[in-house]
């Protein structure tokens, strides 16, 4: 597609995108995650939450002018990294949003082949619990980016150990981490997801 790889928005004024994960795509001439044109957003619209990420043509997201006032007062806590040209294109020259960042996403597993990318974000990922602190994670932890974040995400169990993200297993890319691992203490590793590594064995209050 010329415009909008990802999603193309034209005059749309009840807009909720909040988490998100637009990635990998590409447009021939603007927009190849989103594109937004028409005054998106002009009488409510929300951008939270959202990866937009790895664009592999056409910038992250394209605005026209009357687009680019709306997103720039209605988007923040989305993350924007890598994406061929720039993140933005069109009116809007700068991320909006006071709390978003441009770290890497840290999926699970991502190779940009589309065949077994896991979006899920790894135990590592900044964009853990660095989404708006007013929705909140199906555990009830201060929302991640993306769309693995957020009150309704879907549960997954990417590593196949029997324990889902969100939920008891801290890092859903490892199969030898989840509640009923084996703490291997001083490692600095926290295998059974007690949320610590072990580092007093003998229990006397010392390291």
């Amino acid at each position: 597609t010329y415009y909008g790889g990802g999603m193309y928005l034209s005059t749309h004024y009840y807009n909720e995108l909040i988490n998100n994960t637009f990635v990998g795509n590409e447009a021939g001439t603007s927009g190849g995650g989103l594109y937004l044109t028409g005054s998106w957003g002009s009488s409510s619209g929300e951008f939270v939450n959202n990866i937009v990420a790895y664009t592999a043509g056409g910038d992250g997201v394209y605005t026209d002018s009357g687009s680019a006032t709306y997103l720039s007062s209605s988007s923040d806590y989305n993350d924007w990294y890598d994406n061929s040209g720039a993140d933005l294109g069109g009116s809007l020259s700068t991320i909006p949003g006071s709390n978003s960042i441009t770290d890497e996403p840290l999926f699970a597993d991502y190779s940009g082949d589309c065949d077994n990318d896991v979006f899920t974000l790894s135990a590592d990922s900044t964009l853990i619990d660095a989404g708006d602190p007013s929705i909140r994670d199906a555990d009830g932890t201060d929302s991640d980016i993306g769309a693995f974040g957020g009150p309704d995400s879907p549960s997954v169990d990417v590593d196949g150990d029997g324990y889902y993200t969100p939920g008891d297993d801290c890092d859903d890319s490892d199969d030898a981490i989840n509640p009923d691992s084996e703490e291997i203490a001083y490692d600095g590793i926290d295998q059974d997801c007690d949320g610590s590594d072990l580092t007093d064995v003998d229990g006397d209050g010392f390291d």
